[in-house]
């Protein structure tokens, strides 16, 4: 098997996989539960309860959004346009579920369930991400290439989709859980829970438990913002990362053998993809439009104009 044909068949295992997804979830809400039947699930799931009063609205468009999209994707005709909607679907969903956390409560102090957000949330975009930094051409095996369809989106705005959706989502979680931390929980009652009394009998120092956890939540919180509008992005993305490696070493601490497979490894790694990914390639970012708008046009653009 050669280069492309591999890669022809891992963009065509990862466009069947979350085309599948979708087509069995609205189809399922469609003709199995029944408009009624999701609408009550939607309204019961303690994960999505801040989005309760909209549940039968939300019953009645999501099968019929969600069925044709995952179709698409299944032949792989305008799979871009597909996995983009899909994504936003999965954004929602992410975003309503910090709602659910910021009002409701009962998801400790990130206020996401690392569950749903591991279980549901980042396997569809890591998906959706894949399918958008593929080029086009890859995908051989599709109604596209097969019709000589041009893509709908060039490969340099499908891969700036891709960042936006990696971006939205870390700077999702850092913010939901620094809003928490600072103005529901408290900062200095986030310190006395989660630093001061866990590692009181340890090594560390009380001064600094009391430090370091009162501050943490105010730079999660804007770390997170700044990341989730690509404002001085590269400079929160290192602020983060030292919050993570500073977690981590603190649960080390008190569990050698610690599993950080519940927050800590998720959100480095998406952490760690938006670090690899180019920054210029950041197109719907705050920080590429300054720069953009900054940089003055070409002297024969301008003598073109001129004339």
């Amino acid at each position: 098997m050669d280069a492309r044909t591999a890669h022809a068949l891992a963009v065509w295992v990862a466009r069947g996989l979350l085309g599948l997804m979708f087509v069995f979830s609205g189809a399922n809400k469609a003709f199995g539960l029944g408009v009624a039947g999701y609408a009550q699930e939607l309204a019961a799931n303690p994960y999505l309860a801040a989005v309760a009063p909209l549940a039968p609205g939300i019953a009645r468009a999501a099968p019929w959004v969600e069925l044709p999209l995952g179709i698409l994707l299944l032949l792989g005709l305008w799979p871009r346009g597909a996995a983009i909607a899909l994504g936003g679907i999965v954004l929602l969903v992410a975003g309503a579920h910090s709602l659910t956390g910021l009002t409701v409560g009962g998801f400790g102090p990130t206020a996401m369930s690392a569950p749903f957000v591991n279980g549901y949330v980042l396997p569809r975009a890591a998906l959706v991400i894949l399918l958008l930094l593929t080029p086009a051409a890859a995908d051989r095996y599709s109604m596209n290439h097969l019709l000589s369809r041009s893509a709908v989106l060039s490969d340099d705005h499908a891969r700036a989709c891709a960042i936006v959706t990696v971006r939205a989502l870390l700077g999702l979680v850092f913010l939901t859980a620094g809003l928490n931390k600072v103005f529901l929980l408290g900062p200095l009652e986030h310190a006395r829970l989660y630093f001061v009394e866990p590692y009181v009998a340890t090594f560390l120092p009380i001064w600094g438990l009391w430090a370091s956890g009162t501050v943490i939540p105010i730079l999660e919180l804007a770390a997170g913002a700044l990341v989730l509008v690509g404002l001085w992005r590269r400079p929160a993305l290192l602020l983060l990362g030292g919050i993570l490696v500073f977690v981590m070493f603190g649960h080390l601490v008190a569990v050698p053998m610690f599993v950080a497979t519940g927050a800590v490894l998720p959100r480095t790694g998406l952490l760690i993809a938006l670090l690899l990914l180019p920054a210029a390639a950041d197109r719907y970012s705050i920080d590429v439009a300054r720069r953009s708008h900054r940089t003055p046009a070409p002297a024969a653009a301008r003598a073109g104009l001129a004339g």
